[in-house]
């Protein structure tokens, strides 16, 4: 397999959605709930580099991410469960093993209202799952064109659950949380650098502006709606996954900008 080169700015871009996120948590300004949209883009672009551009073998695919995240992720829950034996009101024990085996995005929705901070735990189950769902997309389907088809009928299907979950709204369980819906961005992030790929410099520079307006707009339009499903679970993360995708072509000066030291500083730490 060939091996990628590492793209600069991409670290840049890591240390906004960490900002976002940051921010995202303590104040409720425009735009700052995009956090985990932005990570979740980048995520599934680099996912799709990985795994249908340099076709890693699923075996070191595993080994990296399993590396990368399940030490921390089970010092953190032991952390937590040493805590809330001691310290802490007690929490149902059912927190942590929905917790470690990778379902906190299924949780009933008590958990939200738990005293331990795991809640935020969902947005790396919808990670895992979508990980796993991309490798066996790779096992599966060796033509990029049917890989290519494959994600944008997973991206509809997101859609169609959020649409689902909107009318029927699932028992106990808040909707957005859930994989099948909140794979959303990565999963299109992921079609879309399929799509992409090969895009002529023109096309792709209208599609940026055309994304970075969508995502003004969104942003804008969701505040004076007082939050919407459509805007802020759909519309968003499609205008950042377009973004992202075309940030190749874009000027000059937003590489330079998304390349400041402490910027990719933030983005590595993350």
């Amino acid at each position: 397999s060939m091996e990628l080169k590492h793209i600069p700015y991409l670290d840049g871009w890591r240390g906004v959605a960490i900002l976002l996120v940051l921010i995202g948590h303590f104040f409720d300004l425009p735009g700052s709930r995009l956090g985990v949209e932005v990570f979740f883009v980048l995520s599934g672009m680099l996912m799709s580099r990985v795994l249908f551009d340099q076709k890693l073998s699923l075996k070191t695919f595993y080994r990296r991410r399993f590396a990368r995240i399940l030490p921390v992720y089970y010092i953190y829950l032991a952390t937590m469960a040493i805590l809330a034996s001691t310290l802490m009101p007690p929490v149902a024990w059912k927190h942590f093993a929905l917790s470690a085996v990778f379902l906190t995005s299924y949780m009933p929705s008590d958990v939200v209202r738990s005293s331990l901070p795991l809640t935020h735990l969902w947005s790396l189950n919808v990670e895992e799952h979508s990980y796993v769902f991309l490798s066996l997309v790779a096992l599966i389907f060796k033509d990029s064109r049917a890989v290519r088809f494959i994600l944008t009928i997973a991206a509809g299907a997101c859609v169609a659950f959020y649409a689902i979950y909107y009318y029927f709204p699932v028992d106990q369980s808040n909707g957005v949380f859930r994989t099948e819906c909140a794979a959303l961005p990565l999963i299109a992030s992921a079609a879309l650098h399929l799509w992409l790929k090969k895009i002529k410099s023109t096309t792709g520079i209208v599609l940026f502006y055309i994304s970075i307006l969508g995502l003004f707009a969104s942003v804008v339009w969701s505040r004076k709606l007082g939050g919407s499903i459509g805007i802020d679970y759909i519309a968003k993360p499609l205008f950042v996954a377009v973004m992202l995708n075309t940030l190749a072509l874009a000027p000059r000066i937003l590489h330079t900008g998304l390349q400041a030291s402490w910027l990719r500083w933030l983005g590595v730490c993350s």
